[in-house]
């Protein structure tokens, strides 16, 4: 990664960069022209602390911030107090992966009584399953329509507001890192998976079990190719933060003019909802880090604070998801939700802490260096 001033304020210097392409859109017009026609009586389990956007097309205004799925589960009490803390602090969109995440949240609802203060999703993880993958049509259908049922049974609710896919993408691990815009050629032989889950999706959307379709994908030609060709996708759900906020700044190929990811999703109406805010904690393992937690304590004025604050000012994004284990994380990260970006200062404290980022990520994770800047 290179050096702060040069990385982070330049080609990543977010409040120099994004403010003036988007003012060049009219985003920014847009986006104060929908605060204003906002009523807070129409939005659901409102609250003045929280900040709201609408999810593209779907119409819902959504809590700038989610509550994420991914947790240290298996504490249901302390899952219970999360979901109504965040009920409680204006949060309405709430993301599940696995059928664990998935019956937690639901005894969660049940226990607070939340449901109808809550947007909620199931995602179809198992197309990635290697024997389904390969599946014939009827088979997959057959598999994408058990797994809703199974997951509304687990939330305990009889409709999720967002069924998502998140497709295999070829071999997202095994494909070497681009250094310039991501190029052609990329595997796709899987596409037609997407298609076949939004067939069923419109069946069982018709038959009230599901109202919109998301798709996720850590492999962002995947992406545009998926919101270019498939009608059907409502929500997109890709990585970005601080270090990898390539959605922002890269282009990708046959985007006919449509620019950059967010650029794509903005001009056809897609709701954007960003993962990995934190990039699975790898911000908060860096020596800098460690070195100015253990000096003085106080981990929210740094990384976490200044990291959730970039994600958040940036106009193109409806929803991000953090994962969030307990009251203070809740507590904390809906604090930051109206402090608007970080200042010029800030953004060189998250150069140094986040520089070693890249390098710090497990064999697991080496997908996010397609998403840098």
């Amino acid at each position: 990664m290179s050096e702060p001033t040069e990385r982070g304020m330049g080609r990543r210097g977010f409040l120099k960069r994004l403010p003036a392409a988007a003012v060049g859109a009219g985003l920014f017009a847009r986006a104060a022209a929908e605060a204003a026609e906002m009523n807070p009586k129409d939005i659901l389990n409102y609250n003045e602390v929280m900040a709201y956007r609408r999810l593209g097309r779907t119409g819902l205004w959504c809590s700038h911030v989610g509550l994420g799925g991914h947790h240290r589960g298996g504490d249901q009490e302390v899952r219970n107090r999360v979901v109504a803390k965040a009920l409680g602090l204006g949060i309405n969109y709430f993301d599940t992966t696995s059928d664990g995440e998935a019956k937690e949240l639901g005894i969660a609802m049940e226990a607070c009584k939340g449901r109808d203060r809550a947007y909620i999703v199931r995602d179809f993880l198992k197309a990635r399953r290697p024997e389904l993958r390969q599946s014939p049509e009827a088979e997959y259908k057959r598999v994408v329509r058990e797994h809703l049922e199974r997951g509304l049974e687990m939330l305990r609710t009889d409709c999720v507001d967002v069924y998502r896919m998140t497709p295999p993408e070829g071999n997202p691990n095994a494909e070497p890192v681009p250094q310039g815009p991501m190029p052609l050629g990329w595997p796709m032989e899987e596409f037609h998976n997407v298609h076949w889950f939004a067939e069923e999706f419109e069946k069982l959307r018709d038959e009230g079990k599901c109202r919109f379709m998301g798709l996720s994908t850590h492999h962002p030609a995947f992406q545009a190719k998926a919101v270019r060709e498939e009608p059907q996708v409502d929500v997109i759900y890709l990585p970005y933060n601080y270090v990898f906020s390539g959605a922002a700044d890269r282009l990708y190929p046959g985007a006919k003019g449509e620019g950059t990811l967010f650029e794509l999703c903005q001009n056809r109406d897609r709701g954007i909802v960003t993962i990995k805010p934190f990039m699975k904690a790898a911000m908060f393992r860096t020596e800098a880090f460690q070195k100015r937690y253990e000096a003085n304590k106080r981990e929210v004025e740094t990384v976490a604070a200044f990291a959730l604050r970039f994600v958040l000012a940036n106009p193109y994004i409806t929803v991000t998801i953090p994962g969030m284990d307990t009251l203070e994380h809740v507590e904390q990260n809906v604090a930051v939700v109206k402090q608007g970006a970080p200042t010029q200062a800030e953004l060189r404290t998250l150069d140094r802490y986040c520089r070693d980022v890249p390098r710090l990520l497990t064999a697991e994770y080496q997908w996010a260096k397609r998403w840098l800047a």
